[in-house]
């Protein structure tokens, strides 16, 4: 049977969100927030026939948000495409390229497109591809695009090092997709989205999320290291079902909620890591986590919650519950 959509309020930005019944969350199409749809403010039972959501929203007073430049609603469009017509087309495509290319006709402006990316225009990471990015700046208000490092293609492996990027969404990762992030600084919204199996890799990183800085699907694994500092004004880390995190150094993660969640089968792994939320949990799990706690300090409305069985171990960790 049907479940007719239901009207909630963003819990960031205070926009109207139409979510299927049954949905845990819903991700504003204005401000970028995830909001836990049971923490939110039902604004209508079932969405009104005809609705659609408003192409600008400003934030109403008390929010903490600007609201003199009103939000532009973001409307991503959902690709599908089969297997095989794909690469029918590639193939059919690269045949007809092939004898301009013999002969000098036409050049291969697409080699090295990695290197000769400016931030201004969505770059695309293909099936198994692998992309490099070193030393590039993108100074702060340049216009940028919603999405600056598609990478939706199967295995597709991203490696950034020594930039500074800024946009809604840095990196949008695929299955099976590798992000690598080395000494760079990043800002935006939701920082790196991933799928299922999403391995990241953040060294030496500043990052500040108006959202979340990693917020990846089933068995997505998040390594954070060196001297890292992660800021988020939701969840700074969030992975799906037998997700795992891994903290080593002296790494911050902080967040106004939950610093760090993950769900059934959860593993954290923190050594010398301080983790901090300001009204959320430090730390919450699902049922049949494990946590390895070693030095640092961990701090939340409660430091720790977890669901139902849950192995934690800590050595000489502190354990703040504010």
């Amino acid at each position: 049977m049907y479940a007719a959509p239901v009207l909630v309020r963003c819990s960031r930005c205070g926009a109207p969100l139409d979510v299927a019944q049954g949905a845990r969350r819903a991700k504003c199409g204005y401000c970028g927030a995830t909001s836990r749809v049971a923490s939110t403010q039902t604004l209508a039972a079932v969405t009104p026939g005809g609705w659609k959501a408003p192409p600008t929203w400003s934030p109403p007073p008390g929010l903490g948000l600007p609201s003199e430049l009103p939000l532009q609603h973001a409307r991503r469009a959902v690709r599908r495409a089969s297997c095989t017509a794909l690469f029918g087309t590639l193939f059919t495509a690269g045949m007809a390229l092939i004898p301009l290319f013999a002969s000098g006709t036409l050049s291969m402006p697409f080699f090295g497109k990695a290197a000769r990316w400016d931030g201004s225009e969505t770059l695309h990471c293909a099936v198994n591809e692998t992309l490099e990015i070193e030393d590039l700046v993108i100074p702060e208000g340049a216009p940028t695009p919603l999405v600056l490092i598609e990478a939706a293609g199967p295995n597709c492996r991203v490696v950034l090092r020594n930039v500074q990027l800024r946009g809604d969404t840095i990196v949008r990762a695929g299955i099976n997709a590798q992000v690598e992030i080395e000494r760079s600084t990043l800002e935006g919204t939701t920082l790196v989205e991933g799928q299922t199996n999403t391995t990241v890799t953040l060294r030496d990183v500043r990052a500040r999320a108006r959202s979340h800085v990693v917020e990846a699907g089933l068995g997505a694994t998040v390594d954070v290291r060196g001297d890292s500092k992660l800021s988020a004004g939701s969840t700074a880390i969030a992975v799906g079902l037998n997700g795992k995190v891994s903290l080593d150094g002296p790494v911050v993660v902080e967040a106004e909620r939950d610093a760090i969640e993950g769900e059934l089968n959860f593993e954290l792994r923190s050594r010398d890591a301080r983790i901090v939320s300001r009204s959320g949990a430090g730390v919450r799990a699902g049922m049949n986590a494990r946590i390895r706690l070693e030095g640092g300090r961990v701090e939340g409305r409660p430091a720790l919650r977890t669901s139902g069985r849950a192995d934690v171990e800590q050595n000489g960790t502190e354990i703040a519950d504010l």
